[in-house]
């Protein structure tokens, strides 16, 4: 996926967030509200690359929401 081919689309503001979407299941992923405190927080350049290798060592679960979507008929489906 890549901006110029117009697949992601970037909005200021608000909770970052992506969804994927291949036709039939979606995926939705968004940071845990204290991850996202803590990069809000970050001032400058080097504390950012000190909270981007602690954040690194963190699993999945400990850094993310993810939300999964099942078949089509489902109402948990988010469709893009």
């Amino acid at each position: 996926c890549t901006l110029g081919k117009g697949n992601l689309n970037v909005k200021e503001g608000g909770r970052p967030m992506v969804r994927f979407y291949d036709g039939i299941r979606s995926l939705e992923m968004s940071p845990l509200e204290t991850v996202q405190r803590r990069i809000a927080m970050v001032s400058t350049y080097e504390a950012g690359e000190r909270l981007a290798l602690e954040l690194h060592e963190l699993s999945d679960l400990e850094l993310l929401i993810i939300r999964e979507g099942g078949t089509e008929a489902s109402d948990r489906i988010v469709k893009l």
